[in-house]
């Protein structure tokens, strides 16, 4: 559903009625929800542990002109949310309990991720579409769930994993283009980064890592995202 529903957008943009006249957005406000996939990009300490999930935002934002004409500039203020499930071979990789005995199956629920940012898009005039470059800056919050794991030596038993908050910055592009009305549809892909380091790692008794430093959560966090869904103008 992910990639899928944003492959789809893409599609249904490139098969719109082709026009010269660039592509606009009105004065006003607009509310823009969406779906796609969220992923760790180049993860370390305990954020290795969580694959990609599925993600969606909520974001509200004003367009106004400056000088007169078509606005350049929007700004707003967003939610998303996202799930990442647990990458089990990963986490087998680098667990063992305090006896020294490897994970030899680990299950847990999904690990969420909130974010809360102010958001800036730039338009960049041209026909068919409207492309935008966007920045953002706000809270993150990673709240890992805990895992539960069985070792080969028959013991099982469960790893906390400390969650993580800090401020964000985030930097991306999109492309807008308008259905019908007030709604248009949108494809954006985000480059995240979460300014996290402080917490700790897998903090259950007796637990440890196999490779030094692994469990380490004093890191940074950084995620992709790519998504797509509707921009609807809320007044008149």
């Amino acid at each position: 559903m992910r990639l899928r529903s944003c492959a789809s957008l893409v599609l249904a943009l490139a098969a719109l009625p082709w026009t010269l006249r660039a592509q606009e957005i009105s004065e006003g406000n607009y509310v823009r929800l969406s779906a796609g996939s969220t992923a760790p990009v180049n993860p370390s300490g305990t954020l290795r542990d969580w694959d990609h999930g599925t993600g969606f935002a909520l974001s509200w934002e004003n367009w106004e002109s400056v000088g007169g004409g078509s606005p350049r500039a929007g700004f707003g203020i967003a939610a998303d949310y996202a799930q990442l499930p647990l990458d089990e071979r990963q986490f087998i990789s680098t667990f063992q309990t305090g006896q020294g005995a490897r994970a030899s199956s680990a299950t847990a629920t999904s690990t969420k991720v909130w974010t809360i940012a102010t958001d800036l898009r730039l338009r960049i005039p041209m026909p068919v579409i409207m492309p935008t470059v966007n920045f953002g800056f706000g809270i993150i919050d990673f709240h890992p769930s805990s895992v539960h794991y069985v070792a080969t030596d028959g013991t099982s038993g469960t790893a906390a994993q400390k969650g993580r908050t800090g401020a964000e910055l985030s930097i991306g592009a999109g492309i807008d283009r308008q259905i019908a009305g007030p709604v248009a549809a949108y494809v954006e892909a985000l480059y995240r980064y979460g300014f996290t380091s402080v917490g700790e790692g897998i903090a259950a008794p007796g637990s440890a890592c196999l490779q030094a430093g692994g469990c380490d959560a004093l890191r940074n966090t950084s995620f992709g995202l790519i998504r797509g869904g509707l921009r609807v103008r809320v007044d008149r």
